[in-house]
């Protein structure tokens, strides 16, 4: 037949798009962190060392992770390891929004630990099985799009975090 170019195939590739999706939420959820622990934590009077190690450990851990998501997506099936990475990660935010804004250094990055390991068990499945789920030739323009919706992500958490925090300026 004829060559398949372009987005349309990708967007209708459903395993594609759930692993591409997955990785924009999971960054959507790590950048938002990234922007506001210093904020929720870091009192009155600016930043806290601690806290830049706190996110520190958090990347850390994603990094240390990534291998080992990898590894027991071959054993048990990546739907299993994205799935329990993003509920792990889902309890880490919430057990960080749960703590008040006098809480330690220690006790942010104990809880962003717990986001570290939810999101490094689940990136690199989730990027793999996106990029399986795809014809070779189409290969290239999938990894492009899962960077683009990675940043979209990102994007997305900042922007929603600034709409969130920001009071209304209208005056109504």
């Amino acid at each position: 037949g004829p060559p398949r170019w372009g987005y349309l195939p990708l967007l209708r590739t459903r395993p594609f798009m759930m692993g591409a999706g997955a990785i924009s939420t999971q960054n959507l959820a790590m950048y938002s962190l990234l922007i506001q622990v210093p904020y929720l934590f870091g009192g009155g009077e600016g930043a806290d060392a601690g806290l830049g190690l706190a996110i520190i450990a958090m990347t850390f851990t994603m990094a240390a992770m990534a291998p080992i998501g990898g590894w027991l997506a071959e054993w048990v099936g990546v739907k299993v390891i994205v799935a329990a990475g993003g509920l792990i990660g889902a309890v880490g935010v919430s057990v960080l929004g749960a703590l008040s804004s006098s809480a330690s250094p220690r006790q942010v990055g104990l809880r962003l630990l717990i986001v570290g390991l939810g999101l490094g068990l689940s990136t690199g499945p989730a990027n793999a099985a996106a990029i399986s789920a795809v014809e070779q030739e189409q290969s290239g323009v999938a990894s492009a799009t899962i960077s683009m919706l990675r940043y979209f992500g990102a994007i997305a958490g900042g922007v929603i975090l600034f709409f969130a925090c920001v009071p209304d300026k209208g005056g109504g």
